[in-house]
Order: C-alpha cells, then structure tokens, then sequence
C-alpha cells in the first residue's frame, strides 16, 4: 500500500510545482519551477517503471511539453540545457515502458503536439512473443494454399459427374469457406476485420498472427476430412442411382452412379451397377466398357455379363477369355475356409 501512495503524493507535488496552464516558466528564473516539475515526474515514472500508470506517464509527457513551451519563450542558459538533456535522456530510457502502457497514437490524435515532440513518438517495443509471426505467417500462407487445392480437387470432381443440390451446396460452401478465410489473411481490409474481430473476442494483440493461423489450420482440417469422405458421399450417390434403377428411371440412375465413381472411380461395384444400367438401356458398348473396368478391378461376377454381352457380338474367344479371367480373379480372392 506504500507505493501507490508515494505514487500518489509525487503527482500532488508535480500539480504543486506545475506553472498555470497555457503560461510556461522562463527557464532563466531562480527556482526553475518547470524543470523541477519534469525532473519529479521522471522520478515517479522511474520509481514505477515495471508497471507505470496512465496518470504517472502523462505527467512526465505534459512535463515535458511544459519544458518545451519555457524554451521557445525564454532561451536557456547552458546549464540548463545540459540539464534538460540529462532529464531526456532519462526520459528516453522509459521510452520502452511508457510505449507499453500508454497508447501514444490515441494520445497524439488527442492532444495533437506539434512534429518535433519527439517524447509523444516512442515506438511501441517488440513483443518477445512475436518474434515467431513470421512463422505463423508463412505457415498460413501454406495451409491456405494447401487448402486452395483442395477446393479445385473437391470442386473437379462433383463438376465431372454433373452437378446436384448437393454437389453445388459442397461446392459453393467450401469455396466460400476458402475465400473468406484467404480475405482475412492475404488482404489488408480483411486483416484489418479480423484484428477488430480478435479484439472483440478477448484475443491479446501478441497472439492475433497464431488466431489466424488457427482459422487457416481449421479450414484445412475441414477440407481434408471432406476429401477423406468423398466415398462415402459416392456410395449414397450409388444407393440412389440403385434406387432409380429399381424404379425404372434410367437416366437418373446413370446420372447417380456417374456421379459416384467422379468421386470414388475405384470402386469395381459401382463400374458393374452403372454396367447393367447401360445394358438394360441397350448399349452395350457402354456396358462392355463398364463391366470389364469392373472386372480389372477385382470384381469377378462382372465376367458373366460381359461374355454374355461378347457371345451375343459373336466374339466366342473374347467370351471365353473373360469367363477364364473371372475365375482367375475368383480364385485369387478366395479365402483359404472358401477353398
């Protein structure tokens, strides 16, 4: 309780000493009351330097503009010069905490002090905990890329199966997702939006550039486990061309399975399903070309229509060959119970 209350009688006396405002001192007179008034502001501010408050640092800063006042009023001898540029110095050795604890560009908007008062432009000291922004910068750059990519590939391949409600929702959201993310930190009105934003959630400003960082990792999270379920999306995409199938309706059911293998063109089920919808359509062609992509991709039943399909082309050794290869495949498969 001691220090505020020294704190508290230094600032009594500066008022004290303080000449009334709008008149400076000259320098010259004997008790020199305007520099005795800068010289016990400092002594508070460095009394307080680790944790100096508003009212302790603007004292000195004031002092200061009342030494300043004295001087263009009254020139001062040498002594007093020498004096005044002791006490800057000192005053200049606070610059880091004053910078700190005051929010100077606030101040200057305020007060407006001429250009050469140089006390009113102490440069904000760095943060030990930016010293790493470039990191954190670079890795968002990264992770935003990274995340670009993902879109165009996402986006490639609901567009190469033909669009659906839910293709375009997927589409337009992750692309949105994408864009405002890369605005908040590629753009300076976007950067300038999010360090508002951060300061309204509590965010301290030495942690803004980790923030973005996190926005950017999060995206890339949600992308890459939307790319990691493009499967599982095809085969909801193959149950409803399935469904349409069963229900006659032909071209719904291409449209559905083409859909499915744009998003997981490995999966030999799907190439055999959209097989029977292209023979069922009387094109056999397309159904030739599905069943042995089926086939080669482990699927052996696919070997039955496809020598059917041969045998009714006339190609007997086609037949022949596919049938030995769907053995072949079956075989390969079997488990050693099945055999």
């Amino acid at each position: 309780m001691e220090q505020p209350a020294l704190e508290q009688s230094a600032l009594e006396q500066s008022a004290l000493e303080q000449p009334p405002l709008g008149s400076a001192a000259p320098l010259g007179s004997s008790d020199h009351l305007v520099l005795r008034r800068y010289g016990v502001a400092l002594e508070t501010l460095e009394a307080h330097a680790e944790q100096p408050s508003e009212d302790v640092i603007l004292q000195a800063l004031t002092a200061r503009d009342a030494v300043q006042a004295a001087l263009d009023k009254a020139p001062a001898d040498p002594t007093i010069r020498a004096e005044i540029y002791r006490l800057d110095q000192r005053l200049r050795q606070q610059s880091g905490a004053i910078a700190r604890h005051l929010d100077l560009a606030t101040w200057r908007d305020s007060l407006n002090p001429p250009a050469s008062a140089w006390w009113w432009k102490f440069p904000k000291p760095p943060d030990p905990r930016d010293r790493l922004d470039w990191l954190w910068d670079a890795l968002t750059v990264t992770t935003l890329a990274a995340s670009f990519s993902l879109v165009m590939d996402i986006s490639s391949k609901f567009l190469t199966g033909g669009t659906d409600l839910l293709g375009s929702f997927i589409i337009v959201g992750q692309s949105v997702l994408t864009l405002l993310t890369g605005k908040t930190a590629l753009t300076q009105a976007g950067q300038e939006a999010t360090e508002r934003s951060l300061e309204r959630l509590g965010v301290p400003s030495p942690y803004h550039h980790e923030a973005k960082l996190g926005l950017s990792t999060g995206l890339l999270l949600l992308l890459l486990g939307l790319h990691a379920n493009l499967p599982r999306i095809a085969s909801l995409y193959a149950a409803w061309g399935n469904d349409n199938q069963a229900q006659g309706e032909m071209t719904r059911a291409e449209e559905n399975l083409r859909r499915s293998l744009a998003l997981n063109p490995d999966n030999p089920q799907t190439r055999y399903d959209l097989g029977t919808v292209y023979e069922d359509g009387q094109n056999p062609e397309k159904a030739i070309a599905q069943y042995r992509l089926a086939l080669q991709g482990g699927l052996p039943q696919a070997s039955i229509p496809l020598s059917r399909l041969y045998i009714l082309d006339g190609q007997y050794d086609m037949a022949a060959s596919v049938l030995m290869q769907g053995e072949q495949t079956a075989s390969a498969g079997a488990t050693p119970e099945g055999l």
